[in-house]
């Protein structure tokens, strides 16, 4: 049996081309699948406090009365006091896309103003 003896290029990273090829490509992959498609929703919270305060924000941004029109629309209403609240929201995806509607209202007001 022969053994290949291999002679490293002084300049020349081991592994080659190749390896690196894959490791940018994956890199790559990864870097674009973190990034939210145009059509997907903007989560701009990691933890229930953060959503609380983005909620706060964007009810200053289109008025308190708006913000509750909203929130009874989308179902966010706490049994026992009948008040709408966005802690009554039964799932992160529910909250994204009540949020990300409150914000291009937002949007939409100032462009009126």
């Amino acid at each position: 049996m022969a053994s290949a003896i291999w002679f490293e290029e002084p300049n020349r990273p081991i592994g080659g081309r190749a390896q690196q090829n894959v490791a940018t490509r994956k890199l790559d992959d990864l870097r674009n699948s973190e990034q939210p498609k145009s059509n997907d929703p903007v989560k701009p919270w990691k933890t229930f406090g953060e959503m609380r305060d983005a909620f706060i924000q964007v009810r200053e941004a289109v008025g308190e009365t708006r913000y509750d029109e909203e929130l009874k629309l989308a179902g966010a209403i706490i049994k026992e006091t009948g008040e709408p609240s966005a802690s009554a929201l039964k799932s992160t995806h529910q909250a994204v896309e009540l949020y990300n509607r409150l914000v291009k209202i937002a949007k939409q007001q100032q462009e009126v103003a």
